[in-house]
């Protein structure tokens, strides 16, 4: 059976101090760090990956969404101005490596952040208020037809995963009972651990 990962996380979810301040989230998500610790999911921090330190002065996308960065009509900048939307670019690419390489076509993303913000981010003024919008890494994967999830809806993410990949069970040859009926209750059982382990890892 191919175990590989079927998820892509933002790597604050999971506990990975690359935040822009470098505080580890008050909250990890033990669902989204276990399947990350048994190999089903990998975690990234587009920003991260994009090269920009951590800590690193707070981000936000101006005049518009992460498709807009994409498309070149918004930027992406800090507090003091400095432009880092090639960063943010590099970022959403490396995340879109990581899909290819795995076959990966599901993602959980931490709404609001530039990066990976999935239904609302910051509205780019730094007071503090969100706008509806998309990040620049959470566009690109939807772009890709890749299911963007924010943290909110992991349980709904983890069904999608799951139902995202072919499950080829191991061959079982089965019995006839004494009625003449195959005996089925083996595959059944496979299934129910697999689903029963990837929802709940340890």
């Amino acid at each position: 059976m191919d175990r590989g990962p079927i998820l892509l996380v933002s790597a604050c979810l999971v506990g990975q101090a690359c935040r822009y301040d470098g505080r580890i989230r008050a909250t990890v998500d033990a669902v989204l760090a276990g399947w990350v610790r048994r190999g089903r999911a990998v975690a990234i921090c587009p920003e991260c990956a994009g090269g920009l330190p951590v800590p690193r002065p707070p981000a936000e996308i101006q005049n518009g969404d992460g498709a807009g960065v994409w498309m070149g009509r918004s930027r992406v900048r800090t507090r003091d101005g400095r432009d880092v939307t090639a960063a943010f670019l590099r970022g959403g690419r490396m995340a879109a490596r990581l899909i290819r390489r795995h076959g990966i076509r599901v993602g959980v993303f931490k709404n609001g952040s530039p990066s990976c913000g999935v239904t609302y981010i910051y509205d780019g003024t730094f007071a503090g208020r969100f706008r509806s919008g998309c990040g620049v890494a959470a566009a690109h994967l939807a772009a890709m037809d890749v299911q963007v999830f924010p943290e909110e809806r992991v349980r709904e993410a983890i069904r999608a995963a799951i139902r995202s990949t072919p499950t080829r069970l191991p061959q079982h040859e089965g019995k006839l009972t004494g009625s003449g009926k195959f005996d089925i209750l083996g595959p059944r059982l496979q299934l129910m651990d697999f689903l029963r382990e990837a929802v709940w890892p340890n």
